[in-house]
């Protein structure tokens, strides 16, 4: 619901809001709590012959069967737009997780979702700094029937394993395992949107290392960075999405096993994202969606048996079927278990596969509200720790496999 700037000033006040002319301010949210049975059962007791460098733990740990809430990606947010004359407005948005469920996980904080404050033109495209989905998440979430709702995101996507979360959102580098993640909300960004021409469009984005230091006794001075890319281009029924993206210094690997993070032994890190997506309508009100990826980890790390590269490809399909409001859809990907170097020794990457499954419908109540349920699964491979995001879950077992089954209910506004 949209209001005027000048109706909407008490309301916004203590947020420090102030009414211009030519402004509108609107308020949204997403509120979508999901109950499910979930569970984790094969966790590998003991470690296998040729397992890979990189795991090193195998505690055959498992989730009990149990009930759980979760709040998802529920959100409240303000955006608007002020017209500046010749075309051009200034545009913002402030967006904030909201804990449906009162696990408050992730935290319900002020701004901790898409925010942002630039520039827009039709003729020169839109240029803002702020806390944004990078180019490579935004170009992957679209191919889900919910956009970034638990279970029925891909977690195999974006995301290495090794109890990488499904998604993350930062600032910058954090020296965990979120550093290894190419499902980023990135905030300290600048992203650059360019208007459609001729079916093209590009996204670009870059975040600024504020973390850089210099060289400190056994430490190495490092740079993290990230940039992202996008180029996309939509024909009539048919979509098509090329994005890439690179991390500076982050030292993904390190947060994979087998490689230290930024010591005198491993001054650089680049790790690089490769990702392709097509999206088709058929006239019969079918959608087909695939994803083909390639996530690289790189350190310059000289220590003995250190793992200096990791790679490993994936890919992931989905259909889904409307019939007026209401959807059903299946879903499948795999990730393989890839290839890496090492130091002086040879380099295994057995058993770092895995699968993911899912089987779903919605039933549109109104054109804001629906009811949906799914089954839904990951399948993990010997030394695979893949995991379906959503608390009180965490990272998996190497080896342990998820299943689950819920049902929850959906409202815009």
């Amino acid at each position: 619901m949209s209001y005027q700037c000048t109706r909407l000033a008490l309301a916004v006040l203590s947020l420090g809001a102030g009414c211009a002319a030519h402004a509108d301010v609107t308020i949204y949210g997403t509120l979508l709590p999901f109950v499910d049975s979930y569970r984790t059962t094969g966790a590998t007791v003991g470690r296998p012959d040729n397992a890979p460098n990189q795991v090193k733990s195998y505690p055959g740990t498992n989730v009990p069967s149990m009930g759980r809430e979760s709040a998802n990606t529920s959100n409240l947010g303000f955006k608007g737009d002020e017209d500046l004359g010749d075309g051009l407005k200034a545009v913002w948005q402030i967006e904030s997780q909201i804990g449906i469920d009162g696990d408050n996980s992730p935290p319900s904080l002020f701004a901790t979702r898409n925010t942002r404050l630039g520039l827009a033109s039709a003729r020169w495209g839109t240029l803002f700094a702020g806390n944004w989905d990078t180019p490579y998440k935004a170009a992957q979430i679209v191919v889900n029937p919910f956009v970034a709702v638990n279970p029925f995101d891909d977690y195999l996507i974006g995301n290495p394993g090794f109890g990488v979360p499904g998604t993350t959102t930062q600032s910058g580098r954090i020296n965990g395992k979120a550093d290894a993640s190419f499902s980023r909300r990135q905030g300290n960004s600048v992203q650059y949107w360019s208007p459609e021409l001729a079916g093209f469009s590009l996204r670009a984005d870059y975040s600024f290392g504020e973390g850089r230091t210099g060289a400190n006794g056994n430490t190495a001075g490092i740079n993290p960075n990230i940039w992202s890319a996008s180029l996309a281009y939509k024909a009539g029924a048919l979509s098509l999405n090329y994005a890439y993206e690179q991390h500076r210094d982050y030292f993904g690997l390190s947060q994979l096993g087998g490689s230290t993070g930024a010591t005198s032994t491993n001054t650089r890190s680049r790790d690089n994202g490769n990702m392709l997506v097509a999206i088709y309508k058929l006239p019969t009100d079918t959608r087909i969606g695939l994803i083909l990826e390639r996530l690289s980890y790189h350190s310059d790390d000289s220590a003995a048996a250190a793992v200096t590269n990791f790679k490993r490809n994936a890919w992931y399909t989905l259909i889904q079927q409307n019939f007026g409001p209401h959807e059903v859809w299946a879903s499948y990907g795999r990730a393989y278990a890839g290839s890496c170097n090492a130091n002086g020794i040879a380099c295994s990457t057995n058993g770092l596969g895995a699968a993911q499954w899912s089987l779903g419908a919605s039933y549109g109540l109104s054109s804001r509200t629906k009811v949906y349920g799914a089954v839904y699964g990951i399948n993990n491979q010997d030394s695979a720790s893949y995991v379906i995001a959503g608390a009180p879950v965490g990272a998996a077992s190497p080896g342990a496999s998820s299943r689950g089954v819920g049902a929850g209910i959906l409202h815009m506004f």
